[in-house]
Order: structure tokens, then sequence, then C-alpha cells
């Protein structure tokens, strides 16, 4: 385990249930078996934490859902080549805070593998 500085160990505690619930879900895998990894997502990893709240898997890819990230997002529009405000979404080099809010609001109103929306699945 990391040590954590005290002042950021009640806050370390929160997260974990956050992690937990996620794992528990199968929207995250961690970075290996035994970890999960800090530090700055990049638009493939987040777009591959979106595509598996969409209902993906690695089984719907030739290699896997990580791999295909980047392709997948884009045919289903979360990123797209044609966005002039962003056009720039698509590639890894500066992948900001507000890149999570566009992909996370398009995630919304996409539909996920059983048909409906994201927005209509948390509903339930």
């Amino acid at each position: 385990l990391m040590e954590t500085d005290p002042k950021f160990a009640a806050l370390m505690m929160e997260a974990d249930k956050y992690i937990g619930y996620a794992y528990e879900k199968g929207l995250t895998k961690g970075v290996s078996a035994t970890s999960y990894g800090t530090g700055n997502a990049t638009m493939q990893q987040y777009l591959t934490f979106v595509l598996r709240a969409l209902g993906y898997s690695d089984e719907d890819t030739s290699s896997t859902l990580y791999d295909e990230a980047v392709a997948l997002g884009n045919s289903l529009r979360l990123i797209r080549n044609d966005d002039p405000q962003r056009e720039y979404l698509i590639c890894e080099k500066d992948f900001w805070r507000a890149d999570v809010a566009v992909i996370s609001h398009r995630a919304l109103e996409t539909n996920t593998k059983n048909g409906e929306t994201l927005r209509e699945s948390l509903k339930r």
C-alpha cells in the first residue's frame, strides 16, 4: 500500500468506496491484477470506462476494449472528428476535465447494448 499523509487518509478511505463500486460493476479493472493506479487518465482510459458503462466489453472487440476504445468511441459519436469546438479531442495530447464532461454528456444520450440510453438505464 502507498503511504498516505494523515490529512488525506479520510479522503482515500472515501474514494475506496467509489473505486470498489466501479470495480464491482465492471467499470474498471485496474492497471493490473493487484493495483488500481493513480494519476491523470488518458482519453483512451476514460473512453474504456464509459464504454463499459454502456455495456461493452472485451468480447465486443477483436482485441481488447481498451485497444479499440478510441475507434468505438468515435463510431458511437462520443468523440467526433467533425466537432468544430474540440477538433483535437480525438488526440491523446490534451485530455482535459472539460473533455470528460463532453464525453460523459454524450454518453448519457448514447444507447447501451440493451437498447436504452445510458440516461434511461441510470434511472432504474
